[in-house]
């Protein structure tokens, strides 16, 4: 979609998370009165456009939305209209910070709803420890199976390196960089089309 022609990822796309989202929350718990809540910025758009198109091939009714930015000045009267609503869950694009200081709000109205998101919600670049501690429970991100064994062990290196535990984004790039590092020794050098062609053959349960 950006026309890069060397690019690879491992983190799934918009239109993969926007499916998860959808069967979690139209599916698995099968909510009524939904609520969007999302930005401007690229990423948060094209994370909306991928989930509202799974709504419509669906053929369910669109669900209420509010952009974050019309309400910087009165954030506290679009957590009342979310309230009126009497909102099912919550579903947000936005970046991490205008996300959690949105959930603080909705929280204060003592709006007991589910939240759910996209993965860039949790960037651990973005948000601090505490920050990420504060959403354990109440915000929802389908990020597939992760093997138990694999994890415990690379949250356990990763703790003595840094000297705290790993997040998404050192997650996600612990495992862009292995399957990298695989593909050269496979290509047995830095031949790019060489390495394209190992990349296409890697199979890496991350």
């Amino acid at each position: 979609q950006a026309f890069v022609p060397w690019f690879f990822n491992c983190v799934p796309n918009d239109n993969q998370q926007a499916a998860s989202l959808f069967k979690e929350i139209y599916e698995i718990w099968k909510f009524r009165n939904i609520v969007v809540v999302h930005g401007s910025d690229y990423d948060s758009e094209k994370s909306l456009v991928s989930f509202m198109n799974s709504v419509k091939m669906a053929g369910k009714p669109d669900p209420l939305q509010f952009n974050l930015e019309d309400y910087v000045q009165k954030s506290g009267i679009l957590a009342d209209k979310i309230c009126e609503s009497e909102a099912g869950c919550i579903v947000l694009f936005c970046q991490p910070s205008a996300s959690i200081e949105f959930i603080r709000q909705i929280r204060q109205k003592k709006m007991n709803t589910r939240f759910f998101g996209s993965l860039m919600l949790l960037n651990e670049n973005e948000l601090s420890a505490q920050e990420l501690q504060e959403l354990d429970h109440l915000l929802y991100i389908p990020s597939g199976e992760w093997p138990v064994s694999a994890n415990i062990t690379f949250r356990e290196e990763f703790q003595k390196a840094y000297k705290n535990l790993p997040g998404m984004v050192a997650s996600y790039a612990f495992d862009g960089m292995s399957v990298l590092i695989e593909a050269m020794k496979s290509a047995g050098g830095n031949n790019r089309e060489k390495i394209q062609k190992s990349l296409k053959n890697i199979r890496y349960n991350g």
